[in-house]
């Protein structure tokens, strides 16, 4: 790929003034929605909760988002930084009014409404209502016949840096938020105590929506499913959520909800899942940590990727979901791929599914831990699903494969780190051989290049259909799974939770492509970047304008530095110079593409530099790649990253004017060539290797001016 040659923005024109409108009710609230314009504030000054029902409407006027925050919005964390419970008495406060009513609501094709800092709960309990629940506590957009079209979507929703619970952790809501909208980021936010017995309850739940999602570095608890896409029938035909982004969240159950009754009720909580897909296309799951699920309403798998109501909606499909660089811990189970809606039936009664509908499905670079279950179980024939360079610590099968008839098709295992334990690959059939004969026998199949260790001495031959694999064969007569089995291995640290391969371990470079075997635990800790503290490293670390130096009288490059390999495209980083046009940059990456260096070609540009005037530098981050192809870890979405600085000829300290203490610098090196001690080559105005009578003219057409910015 060549370098990105990338666009000069014509200057910005001059912006409109638009309102901040201030709310002290509920009813106030309520107005300023209804008569606000576009790129307009709302300002929630009260604080008492707001207490009711809030519709976004449809706007037509103005341009940008309206934003609703608090006066307080300065003393909560940063941009990027995600909130905690204790950040709620900087929020103003909107609450359910009860009877089965969200506190917020849009009206058919809402769109741009930013909400940062906000405390969203449930209904408070009353004398007639002790126990209230809620079906949602936000929705953004609707499942029922009236949102049919694309166009009827709510759409470029943003909840940043917000708090969502119930009135107390006893209350009930099914479901924080029913993403049914269109483009919409859930970032910085905290979502807890989200449970509802007797029914399916979710942090985050979404069946009716276009997708353009981003879940970001978010605090999500959820009972039956944390996460979940699918589920219920889709109404817009031929549209599935698409285009999801799911990066950098702490996704949990607490542990005290096992095993937990409910007064009220006397039902436990629903458990099922913590991340399920039961549609979806184009799904990347990265740098987030799936912590605790058990047997309860289901087995215990907390990573379920199937398909769910074909019936109602014919058009359905879960595919082209890359899920790597997580970390799943105390689980039951680690993953389950199912390959059919094998529920829905044909009016005759004959099965609609006709399978290859959950289909590219890959998991990479994921650390599997404290997994008390299988690794993988696939039924009804999952296609073209790759698990690759994973390590996994589960205490059952690494792969359980059933339902022959529906065959799993395309099936690559390679570089992993397991343990084989009782069964090892499994089927009903038996183990090894005789399943990879019956249910992997297509030409696009590969299982090679793992470590497979713990092996009993009974199933020392039931790999020879495999052989491309490093198999550690217990000695006869000692059980599976003993505690000295991964010594061969050699980790950094196996009891202090250090997975990296040892200077001497065996696979280390040993992986088909060169690699280690197993997760490359680096690029994990990467990716994991403040998934628990909710504080991110920025991928964009540093813009530096000439190398660090305090002069402008030349500026011939700016330096970008990222923590991570980055591709940049076309239209990812601008310049304007806000007198003119004229310039054209150019991005040349480093070998290992952790570092771009900016410089400048075009009308205005004087001898490689830029010339006099003040310029607005623009990273957009939506326009970064990782070596994965995706927007990169630590960025984030609603915030693009900016710099201003100029260029004055003489500005020997960089303070905007040509002074007197520049002068004294000029005199220093004028006369001088590069061989000089007192060569200054910032002084150099028309880059002859001189400072002579042409720098000096255009020292002193400069000298007592000054650039106010």
């Amino acid at each position: 790929m060549g370098h990105p040659v990338m666009r000069h923005l014509e200057p910005l024109e001059t912006r409109c003034l638009f309102a901040d409108l201030f709310a002290a009710t509920a009813a106030e609230f309520q107005a300023r929605l209804n008569s606000a314009s576009l790129g307009d504030n709302i300002i929630l000054t009260s604080s008492n909760p707001y207490v009711g029902t809030f519709t976004l409407p449809n706007k037509t006027t103005g341009s940008g988002w309206i934003t609703i925050s608090g006066p307080n919005v300065n003393l909560l964390p940063g941009e990027g930084v995600r909130v905690s419970p204790s950040d709620a008495a900087n929020m103003p406060h909107l609450r359910s009014p009860g009877g089965n009513a969200a506190v917020l609501k849009t009206a058919a094709s809402a769109h741009h409404y930013k909400f940062v800092g906000i405390d969203f709960s449930g209904p408070a309990p009353t004398a007639s209502v002790p126990n209230p629940s809620i079906t949602a506590l936000i929705e953004l957009g609707t499942d029922t016949t009236a949102q049919n079209t694309v166009a009827s979507v709510p759409h470029h929703l943003i909840v940043d840096r917000s708090y969502m619970h119930p009135y107390s952790p006893d209350l009930h809501i099914r479901r924080a938020i029913a993403l049914n909208s269109g483009d919409t980021d859930i970032t910085n936010s905290y979502i807890e105590e989200i449970h509802q017995p007797g029914s399916d309850s979710q942090a985050i739940g979404g069946w009716n929506g276009t997708g353009n999602y981003n879940i970001i570095n978010n605090h999500l608890e959820g009972a039956s499913e944390n996460i979940m896409f699918g589920g219920a029938t889709g109404r817009i035909p031929n549209v599935v959520p698409k285009h999801i982004v799911i990066r950098g969240n702490h996704v949990i159950k607490p542990l005290r909800w096992k095993g937990l009754v409910d007064p009220a009720s006397g039902l436990q909580y629903n458990i099922k899942n913590l991340f399920e897909l039961k549609v979806g296309s184009d799904v990347l799951v990265e740098g987030n940590i799936f912590e605790n699920n058990w047997v309860n309403g289901q087995s215990g798998v907390p990573i379920v990727l199937k398909l769910g109501n074909l019936e109602q909606s014919p058009w359905n499909v879960t595919e082209d979901v890359v899920f790597q660089n997580n970390i799943v811990k105390n689980a039951i189970g680690a993953v389950t791929l199912q390959g059919r809606d094998y529920a829905a039936k044909n009016p005759d009664g004959s099965d609609k599914d006709p399978g290859g509908l959950v289909r590219r499905l890959t998991f990479k670079n994921n650390v599997f831990e404290q997994v008390d279950g299988v690794l993988l179980y696939m039924t009804h024939g999952p296609k073209q699903v790759t698990f690759d360079h994973n390590t996994s610590f589960a205490t059952k099968q690494i792969v359980e494969v059933d339902t022959v008839q529906w065959e799993a098709t395309d099936f690559k295992f390679t570089n992993n780190l397991v343990a084989h334990n009782n069964y090892g690959v499994r089927s009903t059939d038996g183990t090894g051989n005789v399943t990879f004969n019956k249910y992997f026998d297509d030409s696009g199949h590969v299982f090679a290049k793992n470590v497979i260790v713990g092996v009993p001495w009974v199933y020392r031959n039931n790999y020879t259909a495999r052989p491309d694999n490093f198999l550690h064969v217990l000695a006869s007569g000692v059980p599976a799974s003993p505690p000295t089995q991964w010594d061969p291995v050699k980790f950094v640290n196996l009891a202090g939770g250090d997975y990296h391969l040892a200077a001497d371990s065996p696979y280390k470079n040993a992986g088909s492509d060169g690699k280690d075997i197993g997760a490359d635990i680096d690029t994990l800790n990467v990716a994991l970047n403040g998934a628990i503290g909710g504080l991110w490293q920025q991928a964009l670390q540093t813009i530096v304008v000439n190398n660090g130096e305090t002069q402008r009288s030349r500026v011939n490059t700016v330096t970008l530095t990222f923590n991570q390999p980055i591709t940049s495209t076309a239209g990812a980083l601008t310049l304007t110079r806000r007198t003119s046009t004229g310039v054209t940059v150019i991005a040349t990456p480093s070998a290992d593409k952790k570092t771009y260096t900016l410089t400048f070609t075009g009308a205005g540009i004087e001898s490689g530099s830029l010339a006099d005037g003040v310029y607005d530098f623009l990273a957009d981050v939506s326009e970064f790649k990782d070596a994965f192809g995706y927007m990169p870890v630590g960025t984030r979405i609603d915030q693009d990253r900016t710099l201003t600085f100029h260029r004055l000829f003489g500005d020997s300290d960089g303070d905007k004017d040509v002074d007197g203490v520049d002068s004294s610098e000029f005199r220093l090196a004028y006369r001088t060539t590069t061989s000089s001690p007192n060569y200054r080559w910032y002084f150099n105005f028309d880059g002859d290797n001189d400072i002579d009578g042409i720098d000096n003219n255009a020292f002193n057409a400069r000298y007592r001016t000054r650039l106010v910015y």
